[in-house]
């Protein structure tokens, strides 16, 4: 089956951001706090980066 363009490949959902604030040690995140965790992740990914050694790998 071909992919579309806008298909998601991969996503984040609140559930893994609390997972890892559990497993770290952290409080319970409100929801806010959350949103801003979310708002903030991608100035810390480097998606392009992961993208080629992504591409290496399989390649």
């Amino acid at each position: 089956m071909k992919l579309r363009d806008d298909e998601i490949l991969y996503s984040l959902d609140v559930s893994d951001i609390r997972s890892v604030a559990e497993q770290e040690g952290f409080r319970e995140l409100g929801d806010d706090e959350i949103r801003r965790v979310g708002d903030r992740m991608g100035d810390y990914l480097n998606w392009y980066e992961a993208i080629i050694l992504a591409i290496k790998e399989v390649k």
